[in-house]
């Protein structure tokens, strides 16, 4: 078995406030010390996006993480939280004093750092707010109405490491780091592509920002420029502990028969990494040379390495720490590839009107070792086109869902669409076929917008798209190719009565078809046009 690191300069992460200021990290003793922050604007109720890195030393029932609320005397909850629940448990509430919701997930091990997230969207119908754990969603609930505080919640405000319900309080053993809020719901992609960067803290959304490193024995600043500072209480005046937050192993996504690339996401502030690859999920033996230190990489890769599956863990390493007493990550399961891998299960394959575009959409059963879906269109008058390349979820044994709309559809035409199925390895099998029609073009709305013309047409090296408006209304047009990527904007926005033109000049763009689609409230029509040379 070989295995090696190629040495490149880790790049570094972004500049801390101050130059003295070391990464480092909130610790709560579970006895009594917390954090107030006494600010009413963090009492979000319509749009949120909650962000920490965390770590359970002990699940003291009913211990706050993060606790911006209070219990009413009827037993419900005003506000949002996160708390510790039975061991290896943590649960989140929302409530307006009248009714609340909680989601909970268990699994969660002790004295390891991992990054949790919580969004809720008011307007969202079903599943409004959402948890995920190292960037997976966890746990779903729905909560209908506005989260609500009382009155006098001022007299209580925001608790880190403590809950307060009127009654008695319960403190929090462990560690927090990087804790954000927001005023908007963050996209899952969002979060797991910055839990280990800093945050723009100039984004107008953000309203708290703390990564707990100035050394103050009073006070937790707050980065975001809003003024949302916290007090600590009962903690020593003494420096902090180190961070080793901000240190994520990702599931490998270059793997083959002999082969794998670990990798991972981290902070920039770490000096460099151990790894340490072993075949058991304790670590009581590792692999032959690991664990292997000082690399400086963010990836490490496996060659000639014996089918089989493994686990792999890692350390992030500061210069003026001792390398002995840091602590080692989660543990991930990878696995090579092997002959007998099915990359995919589909449950639904199907393909359907919606507006003059065809909505393409499935649902796995489960995926083995599985890269992307290859989604392929094939009209009447030619072959299989590739439309998109959308990953897939590598391992994964839950059912997981996914949709594209094709856009480059011409009124009349009938469609068969099929996924190539890849896996890590470069294999590929194919899907079964489905198929539309699209209904023949309408030219105009009931009473408001008609497409008079699109001349000429074939036409180089320009034509002109006219269009007339009984009212005034907002009006999109666009003009895609014909893999479905839009490829000119020529109008969004609101246009007055009467009529109007545009012109499209493709320049630099190939010669071929492509589709001219006009939108105006629930109207919408598409046309294809030839751009010859």
């Amino acid at each position: 078995m070989k295995h090696y690191a190629f040495i490149f300069p880790l790049l570094l992460a972004a500049a801390f406030l101050a130059a003295e200021d070391e990464p480092m990290c909130l610790e709560f003793n579970g006895i009594d010390q917390y954090v107030l922050i006494n600010n009413s604007s963090l009492n979000l109720n319509r749009y949120m996006t909650l962000e920490c890195w965390f770590r359970v030393d002990d699940f003291i029932p009913d211990a706050a993480l993060i606790d911006n609320g209070k219990s009413a005397e009827n037993g419900s909850y005003w506000g949002y939280g996160i708390f510790c629940g039975d061991p290896g448990s943590i649960y989140v509430r929302i409530g307006n004093g009248l009714t609340d919701s909680v989601i909970s997930i268990g699994n969660i091990p002790s004295a390891r750092w991992q990054h949790l997230a919580l969004t809720y969207d008011r307007f969202k119908k079903n599943e409004n707010f959402v948890l995920l754990i190292n960037g997976k969603v966890c746990a779903k609930g729905n909560f209908s109405t506005a989260i609500a505080y009382p009155p006098y919640m001022n007299n209580y405000g925001l608790f880190l490491g403590k809950s307060y319900d009127g009654f008695r309080n319960a403190f929090f053993r462990g560690a927090l780091d990087e804790l954000r809020i927001w005023s908007r719901v963050l996209s899952n992609k969002e979060i797991l592509q910055n839990m280990c960067s800093a945050p723009d803290s100039l984004e107008n959304t953000l309203l708290a920002y703390y990564d707990f490193n100035q050394a103050d024995s009073s006070t937790v600043y707050d980065l975001s420029g809003k003024g949302n500072h916290g007090t600590l209480v009962n903690f020593p005046d003494s420096l902090r502990p180190f961070s080793y937050a901000q240190l994520m192993p990702m599931q490998p996504d270059d793997v083959g028969f002999d082969r794998i690339v670990l990798h991972w996401q981290a902070s920039g502030d770490f000096d460099s990494y151990t790894v340490d690859f072993s075949s058991d999920s304790t670590f009581s033996s590792s692999l032959p040379g690991f664990p292997v230190e000082d690399i400086l990489t963010n990836y490490y890769i496996m060659d000639n390495l014996d089918p089989g599956a493994y686990y792999f863990r890692l350390k992030g390493h500061y210069v003026s720490q001792d390398p002995e007493t840091e602590p080692w990550s989660m543990p991930i399961l990878t696995a090579t590839v092997s002959d007998a891998a099915t990359p995919v299960r589909l449950s639904r394959f199907t393909a359907e009107m919606r507006n003059n575009t065809v909505l393409i959409s499935w649902i796995t059963e489960s995926q083995i070792e599985h890269a992307c879906f290859r989604l392929q269109r094939c009209s009447e008058d030619g072959g299989w086109i590739t439309l998109s390349d959308i990953p897939g979820a590598g391992t994964s044994s839950e059912p997981e869902n996914y949709h594209y709309t094709d856009c480059a559809v011409v009124p009349g035409g009938t469609y068969r669409y099929r996924l190539l199925n890849i896996a890590y390895s470069g294999a590929s099998d194919s899907s079964g076929v489905c198929g539309v029609t699209v209904p023949e073009l309408q030219t105009a709305s009931a009473e408001n917008v008609f497409l008079q013309s699109v001349f000429p047409n074939p036409f180089n090296p320009q034509t002109r798209i006219r269009i007339n408006l009984m009212r005034e209304e907002h009006v999109s047009i666009r003009i895609f190719s014909a893999d479905g990527k839009c490829k000119a904007r020529l109008c969004d926005r609101r246009l007055q009565p009467g009529g109007h033109s545009f012109i499209w000049d493709p320049q630099e763009l190939p010669a071929g078809i492509y589709m001219l689609n006009l939108r105006s409230g629930s109207f919408s029509v598409s046309r294809k046009i030839l751009y010859i040379k």
